[in-house]
């Protein structure tokens, strides 16, 4: 793309846009944009992916509220599968729908996600560590959440944010929240960018 570019004084320092009183032409110059490389387009990918289920979501919660039991109670099933993922949008759901079927049955969703302290894809550590943990007092939560933290590798680390994310109690979400900041910042590069894609 052909652009023709304004002379810039030599003293106008630092400035980002020519001054208005200079307009003596200097030429054209092509500048040609560099082809997108592929973290930009998995980049974009990712973006209209979330952006779909985002929409798949609020498709769901909507239905929620539909006439047909069988249509509530489809949506129900296909929000609890989705699990996590649409929490924030069902604790919205839950507050400010219009519809009191929508707000019940979101409500139910929420409070489901919340007891699921240990999910199938958990490694077996976590599950022996966390498969009581919702009917333990708060002072085994704690010790829970201690040994999550020790574990080797990365296993804990996500159990931890989720626990910081959806943990009822503020106690306990912040000793959740303090034992992955204490765990030693990995050394690896691509365990560093695996730790701060799960945070």
């Amino acid at each position: 793309m052909k652009i023709k570019f304004l002379a810039l004084a030599l003293t106008w320092p630092a400035m980002t846009i020519a001054p208005p009183f200079i307009t003596a032409e200097i030429g054209a110059a092509d500048i040609t944009a560099a082809p997108p490389t592929a973290a930009d387009t998995a980049d974009r990918t990712d973006t209209a992916d979330a952006i779909q289920r985002m929409e798949e979501i609020a498709a769901l919660i909507a239905q929620l509220g539909a006439d047909d039991f069988f249509d509530r109670e489809r949506a129900q099933q296909a929000l609890s599968d989705i699990g996590f993922e649409a929490f924030d949008a069902l604790s919205e759901a839950e507050e400010i729908a219009d519809d009191l079927e929508i707000q019940s049955r979101a409500r139910y969703l929420v409070r489901t996600m919340r007891l699921a302290s240990v999910l199938d894809s958990d490694p077996a550590e976590i599950k022996a560590l966390l498969g009581d943990y919702e009917s333990r007092g708060e002072a085994d939560r704690i010790e829970r959440i201690k040994q999550v933290a020790a574990l080797h590798d990365e296993k804990g680390v996500g159990v931890l944010c989720r626990l910081v994310r959806f943990e009822r109690s503020a106690l306990l979400s912040k000793e959740a929240a303090a034992a992955v900041l204490s765990r030693p910042w990995p050394a690896d590069e691509a365990a560093a960018a695996r730790r701060i894609e799960t945070i």
